[in-house]
C-alpha cells in the first residue's frame, strides 16, 4: 500500500515537472516600442508589425506609434511596413526597439478625384483609373462595368 502511494506520487510529481519543464521552454518575449517618421519625427498610426518570416503574424501601431508584439523564441527579426514608406527588416536585439521609418519615392504621381486633386501619399481610399477608351465599350449603364 505504501509503495503504490509512493509511485503515485512520484508519477504526479514526474507530471508536474513535465508541464514547468515545457511551459518554460514554450515562451514567447514581448517586444515594444514605437513608430516614427524619420523627417518629421511623428509617430505613424497603423505601421504593419509582422514576424520578418511570417507576414501573416504581427500586429499595427496604436493611435500614438506604439505597438507590442509577442514573438517567439524562434523569430530572429521583425518586419515594419507603412504605405508610403520603405519597408524596414530589423533583427530582435532588445525587447523595446524604436523604429524610424524613411519615406518611399514611389508615391510621387497625382491621384484626380471628383471634388480635386491628391497626391497619391494623401489618399486613403480604393483608387481606380478609368482611360477614356474604356467609355467607349458600348452600352454602359453603370460605372461598375467600366
Amino acid at each position: 500500500m505504501i509503495a503504490n502511494l509512493l509511485k503515485f506520487k512520484f508519477v504526479q510529481v514526474f507530471i508536474i515537472g513535465l508541464f514547468a519543464i515545457s511551459s518554460v521552454a514554450a515562451q514567447n518575449k514581448m517586444i515594444t516600442g514605437t513608430v516614427t517618421d524619420s523627417k518629421t519625427g511623428e509617430t505613424l498610426i497603423g505601421v504593419n508589425v509582422t514576424f520578418a518570416n511570417d507576414p501573416s503574424q504581427g500586429t499595427i501601431t496604436d493611435i500614438d506609434g506604439k505597438y507590442q508584439l509577442s514573438v517567439p523564441e524562434t523569430v530572429t527579426a521583425i518586419s515594419f511596413s507603412y504605405v508610403g514608406y520603405t519597408t524596414q527588416v530589423i533583427d530582435i536585439t532588445a525587447d523595446v526597439i524604436n523604429v524610424k521609418l524613411i519615406p518611399g519615392e514611389q508615391l510621387d504621381e497625382v491621384v484626380v478625384v471628383g471634388y480635386g486633386t491628391q497626391s497619391a501619399k494623401e489618399v486613403t481610399s480604393a483608387v481606380t483609373s478609368v482611360k477614356a477608351d474604356d467609355f467607349n465599350k458600348g452600352n454602359v449603364t453603370d460605372p461598375v462595368q467600366l
